[in-house]
């Protein structure tokens, strides 16, 4: 079938329609008679024994009697026509309007590239990337690639999104740091006060008031904590010296039993044995 007159801007040479489907030839091919029709339409004729249909004309048509014009189809392919989308201002040669409407057109209904059930202009594509449940993009914050269905889900672990501070104290960080906020910089968050058995916990932001108003208490920790540090020293210096007394004792009374072996005889001879006999310088 031809291509609809419709699409061409310029006045169109009637020898150039298919006088059977009546459209601009598509495909010409020209019978013995001159006239040129579209090539769906000389098989279509052939199978049903129909001469030619041009106006006064019965040319019988059959494979000897049509060949493919290929002046014909390289005048045809330079007629100027439009787009088929009407918002579209785009003009330019019958060879390349498909080209246009493949890839270039913005106003051509297309299905969504990433495999969602969307068809919109082509214009809208980018914009719909980034809602399109099947797009597979990487995550703004941590670089991590998933499909935009999958984000929420993602956004509640993602390291690097950014969040609040879950004790409210009006801070945005990343999720990573808020451990180490919260430990370390968070005026609301919960610390202990580190006077010894001080067992009050109080927010960052009023630890200084809390240290003011709890002196006199804290001050009485310390000093009970003092007094039995104290107790503790003294039994601790009892226990010492108890133990150095029992050293001293067991050092003055222990005498070693040492085996001496006597020159000459070959016997051995204890310590105590040793102290009886004459020294070697009176011998």
């Amino acid at each position: 079938m031809g291509y609809d007159q419709t699409w061409f801007v310029d006045p169109l040479d009637p020898d150039l329609k298919c006088p059977h489907c009546r459209k601009v030839t598509q495909d010409p091919y020209r019978g013995k008679c001159g006239h040129i029709l579209c090539f769906d339409c000389v098989q279509e004729l052939m199978l049903r024994k129909i001469p030619c249909p041009a106006l006064g004309c019965l040319t019988p048509l059959d494979l000897t009697s049509v060949a493919y014009d290929r002046a014909a189809f390289g005048t045809i392919q330079k007629l100027r026509v439009k787009c088929a989308s009407l918002e579209c201002k785009w003009l330019g040669y019958l060879e390349g309007r498909e080209e246009h409407l493949a890839k270039d057109c913005e106003y051509q209904i297309t299905p969504c590239s990433w495999g969602c059930d969307a068809k919109l202009h082509r214009k809208y594509l980018l914009a719909h990337r980034n809602v399109c449940p099947k797009c597979i993009m990487p995550c703004p914050y941590c670089s991590q690639v998933a499909t935009a269905d999958e984000y929420p889900r993602h956004y509640e672990v993602c390291p690097k999104y950014v969040v609040s501070c879950p004790k409210g104290c009006g801070a945005s960080l990343k999720r990573f740091e808020v451990p180490d906020h919260l430990q370390r910089h968070c005026g609301r968050a919960e610390v202990q006060c580190p006077v010894v058995n001080c067992t009050e916990y109080v927010t960052r932001d009023s630890f200084s008031a809390h240290m003011t108003q709890r002196a006199v208490h804290h001050v009485e920790l310390l000093n009970a904590a003092l007094t039995v540090d104290r107790t503790l020293v003294q039994q601790l210096l009892g226990r010492v010296q108890s133990l150095e007394a029992q050293v001293a004792f067991f050092s003055a009374s222990y005498v070693p039993n040492i085996s001496i072996a006597t020159p000459n005889s070959g016997q051995e001879t204890t310590c105590e044995e040793k102290r009886d006999m004459p020294s070697l310088g009176n011998i």
